[in-house]
């Protein structure tokens, strides 16, 4: 995420394409709009007669081999079994999908998917988002391999883990460190923007506050089943076909591990706009997860997180922004998206607190 210069580095990402395409002619554009990850992201256009155009895509730093392999293969067992909406992985003469540059930074090139997200999807549109949702979950549950065991939802244990972070080390904690924040650094929002964001969500959270996050840090997360789940497939990455009401891919598959299929149902509805009045935000959600079901049945414990995840989300999410940008001094290839998003979940917030505050005063997570 802290990479702001790398965006123009179009000499290193020929090279790694040249591994996949060897002397094909190329053109290669970055994509500014290419999400919040800091992994650089580049439209590839080949020429030479077979005229294609794919994405080559870094994993995020960090990210080890064996790691962005498991991707792979989840990916390319996806494909097998006959989702389609899954992105086309390309491969070098020896059959590898993943090429590591002299940084050790690893590198993929798949194809692109035409088409657009929406975040306020018409009711055609958002059941088809969760019956190819479902359709995915199903064929990951089936892949060949070791199954996970029934356990504890890491997405459960880090909403715990959070909580506990927010209770020792409150806002108030941020908002004194932002002192000390250079302003007017590249790639960097401005201290005051900043601040007045934290601020407002300091005052929303003030009331209800400590009694969700003591009822949060105090869940004892239920053994459920797992899998292979995408957890951010959100509005983004979910590209709807041009004059169609059907999906024609979903992209981003590095944040992919094993959890419950209730954080993927939790963190697309949740990023989508409620054509409700905010207050009766998470009451709309039924006939969509309905939808969900016909073709992928959730638990009772599973059905009862999905709100639950996705009000943290809300919570949880600006958190994670505030750290990243006044602990960390993280720097992002786009302020003014983030911003945005932070507004976003700014928006959200009262109605997530709402929501959780009721939750807290009737019983335990899934009571």
């Amino acid at each position: 995420m802290d990479d702001v210069s790398g965006i123009g580095d179009t000499i290193r990402v020929q090279a790694v394409c040249r591994e996949f395409l060897a002397a094909r002619p190329l053109e290669i554009v970055p994509l500014r709009d290419s999400g919040f990850s800091g992994s650089r992201v580049y439209r590839v256009r080949t020429g030479g007669g077979a005229n294609e155009t794919l994405v080559c895509k870094a994993f995020a730093p960090g990210v080890d081999r064996g790691r962005a392999e498991w991707i792979h293969r989840l990916m390319s067992g996806l494909r097998a079994a006959g989702m389609t909406e899954v992105p086309a992985l390309a491969a070098t003469p020896a059959g590898a999908t993943i090429v590591s540059d002299s940084r050790g930074t690893h590198w993929e090139l798949l194809e692109f998917r035409s088409g657009k997200p929406t975040d306020v999807p018409t009711p055609r549109q958002a059941q088809a988002a969760v019956e190819t949702l479902a359709r995915l979950h199903v064929a990951a549950s089936r892949l060949p391999g070791p199954k996970a065991k029934p356990g504890p939802a890491p997405a459960v244990v880090r909403r715990i883990r959070m909580a506990e972070r927010m209770l020792s080390r409150p806002w108030a904690t941020l908002d004194r460190l932002c002192d000390d924040l250079p302003d007017r650094r590249p790639g960097a929002l401005a201290v005051a923007e900043l601040r007045c964001r934290l601020e407002a969500a300091a005052a929303m959270l003030k009331p209800p506050g400590p009694r969700v996050l003591c009822w949060i840090a105090g869940w004892t997360a239920p053994s459920i089943g797992l899998q292979p789940v995408l957890r951010d497939v959100w509005a983004d990455h979910v590209l709807f076909a041009d004059r169609e009401e059907r999906v024609a891919g979903i992209i981003d598959f590095h944040a992919a591990a094993i959890d419950t299929p209730a954080t993927d149902v939790a963190r697309l509805l949740g990023s989508w706009h409620p054509t409700a009045p905010p207050a009766s935000y998470f009451g709309t959600w039924a006939p969509i997860i309905a939808a969900y079901e016909r073709i992928s049945a959730l638990g009772t414990v599973e059905r009862k997180l999905v709100p639950v995840l996705a009000a943290t989300g809300v919570l949880f999410g600006i958190d994670t922004w505030f750290r990243w940008l006044i602990e960390e001094e993280r720097r992002f290839l786009r302020p003014d998206a983030v911003l945005r998003r932070i507004d976003r979940l700014l928006e959200e917030l009262p109605a997530a607190l709402d929501f959780l505050a009721d939750r807290a005063g009737n019983g335990g997570l899934t009571g």
